[in-house]
Protein backbone atom coordinates (compact mmCIF):
# COMPACT_ATOMS: atom_id res chain seq x y z
CA UNK A 1 0.00 0.00 0.00
CA UNK A 2 1.36 3.54 -0.72
CA UNK A 3 0.18 6.01 1.10
CA UNK A 4 0.74 9.08 3.15
CA UNK A 5 1.33 8.60 6.95
CA UNK A 6 1.54 11.53 9.45
CA UNK A 7 2.79 10.77 13.08
CA UNK A 8 3.02 13.69 15.96
CA UNK A 9 3.72 12.03 19.27
CA UNK A 10 3.34 14.73 20.79
CA UNK A 11 -0.12 16.15 19.47
CA UNK A 12 -1.63 18.86 21.73
CA UNK A 13 0.37 17.52 25.20
CA UNK A 14 3.58 15.06 25.79
CA UNK A 15 0.79 12.10 26.49
CA UNK A 16 -1.48 12.35 23.46
CA UNK A 17 -0.22 10.92 20.16
CA UNK A 18 -2.27 11.06 16.75
CA UNK A 19 -1.35 8.66 13.54
CA UNK A 20 -3.55 9.12 10.14
CA UNK A 21 -2.87 7.05 6.95
CA UNK A 22 -4.56 7.95 3.61
CA UNK A 23 -4.00 5.68 0.70
CA UNK A 24 -5.78 7.37 -1.89
CA UNK A 25 -9.88 6.10 -0.95
CA UNK A 26 -8.71 4.59 1.93
CA UNK A 27 -8.19 6.78 5.27
CA UNK A 28 -6.85 5.43 8.57
CA UNK A 29 -6.58 7.54 12.18
CA UNK A 30 -6.23 7.01 15.80
CA UNK A 31 -5.60 9.23 18.68
CA UNK A 32 -4.37 8.29 22.05
CA UNK A 33 -3.75 9.65 25.26
CA UNK A 34 -2.00 7.77 28.27
CA UNK A 35 -1.49 8.25 31.71
CA UNK A 36 -4.92 10.21 31.98
CA UNK A 37 -4.87 12.35 34.84
CA UNK A 38 -1.69 11.10 36.08
CA UNK A 39 -3.84 7.40 36.51
CA UNK A 40 -2.56 3.86 34.78
CA UNK A 41 -5.38 4.85 32.39
CA UNK A 42 -5.78 5.20 28.67
CA UNK A 43 -7.67 5.74 26.28
CA UNK A 44 -7.98 6.39 22.09
CA UNK A 45 -10.42 6.43 19.32
CA UNK A 46 -10.00 5.00 16.20
CA UNK A 47 -11.31 5.25 13.05
CA UNK A 48 -11.20 3.61 8.86
CA UNK A 49 -13.13 4.60 5.79
CA UNK A 50 -12.88 3.84 2.54
CA UNK A 51 -14.21 5.97 -0.27
CA UNK A 52 -15.09 3.54 -2.61
CA UNK A 53 -19.30 2.12 -2.20
CA UNK A 54 -20.07 -1.86 -2.25
CA UNK A 55 -23.01 -3.39 -2.28
CA UNK A 56 -25.13 -6.20 -0.92
CA UNK A 57 -26.76 -8.17 -3.00
CA UNK A 58 -29.47 -10.84 -2.67
CA UNK A 59 -29.60 -13.61 -5.20
CA UNK A 60 -33.04 -15.81 -5.16
CA UNK A 61 -33.92 -18.94 -7.14
CA UNK A 62 -33.64 -17.49 -10.40
CA UNK A 63 -31.57 -14.58 -10.19
CA UNK A 64 -30.72 -11.17 -8.69
CA UNK A 65 -33.16 -9.19 -7.09
CA UNK A 66 -32.24 -5.39 -8.02
CA UNK A 67 -34.53 -4.05 -5.62
CA UNK A 68 -33.15 -5.25 -2.81
CA UNK A 69 -29.60 -4.14 -3.34
CA UNK A 70 -27.85 -2.10 -0.63
CA UNK A 71 -25.17 0.41 -1.22
CA UNK A 72 -22.59 1.54 1.49
CA UNK A 73 -19.37 3.35 2.20
CA UNK A 74 -17.60 1.12 4.82
CA UNK A 75 -16.69 3.05 8.02
CA UNK A 76 -15.82 2.30 11.24
CA UNK A 77 -15.15 4.01 14.21
CA UNK A 78 -14.13 2.81 17.47
CA UNK A 79 -13.21 4.04 21.53
CA UNK A 80 -10.76 1.86 23.69
CA UNK A 81 -10.34 2.44 27.20
CA UNK A 82 -7.15 0.79 29.04
CA UNK A 83 -6.14 0.42 32.24
CA UNK A 84 -2.33 -0.99 32.84
CA UNK A 85 -2.49 -3.08 36.01
CA UNK A 86 1.22 -4.11 35.81
CA UNK A 87 3.86 -3.36 32.92
CA UNK A 88 3.31 -6.66 31.19
CA UNK A 89 -0.86 -6.79 32.14
CA UNK A 90 -3.00 -4.80 30.62
CA UNK A 91 -7.49 -4.67 31.00
CA UNK A 92 -9.22 -3.36 27.91
CA UNK A 93 -12.66 -2.00 27.30
CA UNK A 94 -13.28 -1.28 23.54
CA UNK A 95 -16.97 -0.57 21.94
CA UNK A 96 -16.80 -0.41 18.39
CA UNK A 97 -19.41 0.99 15.62
CA UNK A 98 -19.52 -0.20 12.04
CA UNK A 99 -21.29 1.10 8.89
CA UNK A 100 -21.28 -2.07 6.68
Amino acid sequence: MLGIDYLNFQFGSPNQQLAILFAGVLAAGNIQRSKIGHTRLDASIDFFGIAAPSSDRVYGAAAESKAERVLNWPETTGFNLGWQATPFQKATFQCQLDSA
